[in-house]
Parts: C-alpha cells; structure tokens; sequence
C-alpha cells in the first residue's frame, strides 16, 4: 500500500509570532521604516538582556535573573513574540532551587528561542517588503 506523501513545512511555526500584534504595530508607525527599526532594536537590546541573563545565573543572582526574565517577556509580548514571552513565563515561575540547578540550560531554552523569534521576525519584514503579506 502506498503512503501519501508527506506535506511540507510550512514556513511560519504556529505560534511563535503573533501576526495581529505585528499587524496592529503596522498601523503605529508613520515611517516605511518603522518596523524594521522597531524589530532591529528589540533584537538589539534582548540579546544584550539574555547575556545579562548568563551573568545574573553564573554569578547566582536569581532575582536579578527574575526581573531581566519579566523584562523580556514584556518586550517579546510588546512585538508579538509569543512563543517566548511564554518560555520567560515558564523559567520566571521556576524556583530558586531549579533555577540553581539548571539555569544556564533555561537561559540557553531562551536563547534558542530568541533566535527563532528573530529570524521569523526577519522573515516577516522580507515578505512584507516583497508584498507576500
């Protein structure tokens, strides 16, 4: 019997970016350049937040860790980054014992996640330029 050919990957993953936040920043802007600015800065600024993040764990800070943790979540939720604004939600609710234990492999579940917003944020400007959007 014949298998059905497997479906591709769609490029956008579910859930990761919120397309009505985007959107609804869109209408903020008076500048063409105004998203590109918007999504340059918060990737600027968030990772020079989840090295701090590093710092914070290595130097066994955790409310300092807390407070760049809710710093992040807010600015990912702000853009429309979902997907990591619930993985901060998730470490920040950890406790000081698990944050101990494994908080440089959480701070590395943010990273990860970061960079996933990121490119798709990227993505979303080059369509966006291109008109598929």
């Amino acid at each position: 019997q014949a298998r059905p050919e497997a479906r591709p990957v769609p490029e956008q993953v579910s859930g990761l970016l919120n397309y009505e936040t985007l959107g609804l920043l869109e209408g903020l802007g008076s500048r063409s350049d105004f998203m590109e600015k918007l999504i340059r800065v918060f990737s600027d600024d968030n990772a020079t937040l989840i090295d701090k993040m590093e710092e914070a764990v290595g130097a066994k800070r955790f409310g300092e860790l807390r407070s760049l943790l809710h710093a992040l979540k807010g600015s990912a939720g702000s853009i429309g980054a979902d997907e990591l604004a619930r993985t901060c939600n998730r470490i920040h609710a950890l406790t000081e014992v698990e944050l101990r234990a494994r908080g440089l492999q959480h701070v590395g579940k943010i990273r990860a996640d970061f960079d996933l917003a990121r490119a798709e944020l990227t993505a979303y400007l080059q369509k966006r330029k291109s008109g598929a959007l």
